[in-house]
């Protein structure tokens, strides 16, 4: 088989990692809402603050946001299990988390050319539509640069290649939903 795979599962471990990592974004996003809609406080670091929710209205925002963790949580378990401890993972995990990165940046590039950006936002001044499509169109460039490395990219030869099911730092079979390692 050309990708490990969880075994408790069968999916190939670089979709139980990005089905993870998914999972975990939406736990950040949650807990986000969570301070700025409880507690009036943002995640900018720039000490914006928020006029926080009413008692009332929190608690009913709160209740389908505890629902929706508990239904990540299990669709992460379903998955397959997640590592118990950190481990160094196999070069095909290291490049499959990078160009799961670079697409992220590509979608944020596509948000930025101007024709995207009004359809969301509104008319932007003629001024500045040239200069942000330039700007669009070079980090394109640049994140197209990005991908052709990464495809070429090699492990540091100082690296141990950890990519078999019996490897060390492979996560353990038999947990679930709210299981400590």
């Amino acid at each position: 088989m050309l990708f490990d795979v969880d075994p408790r599962t069968g999916v190939p471990w670089h979709q139980v990692t990005h089905i993870h990592a998914l999972c975990d974004g939406l736990r950040r996003y949650v807990n986000e809402v969570r301070r700025m809609g409880l507690l009036g406080q943002s995640a900018d670091g720039l000490d914006s603050r928020y006029v926080p929710l009413s008692p009332e209205s929190w608690e009913a925002l709160a209740a389908p946001l505890e629902s929706l963790l508990r239904q990540a949580e299990a669709v992460a378990y379903a998955a397959g299990d997640q590592q118990a401890e950190p481990a160094r993972r196999g070069f095909a995990a290291t490049r499959t988390a990078l160009s799961s990165r670079l697409a992220e940046m590509e979608e944020i590039i596509s948000d930025l050319k101007p024709r995207n950006l009004q359809k969301s936002y509104g008319q932007l001044p003629a001024a500045v539509i040239p200069a942000l499509d330039e700007a669009a169109c070079a980090m394109e460039s640049l994140l197209e640069e990005a991908r052709r490395v990464l495809a070429c990219a090699r492990p540091a030869s100082a690296v141990e290649e950890t990519s078999s099911p019996t490897s060390p730092g492979r996560p353990s079979a038999g947990r679930g939903p709210g299981q400590a390692a």
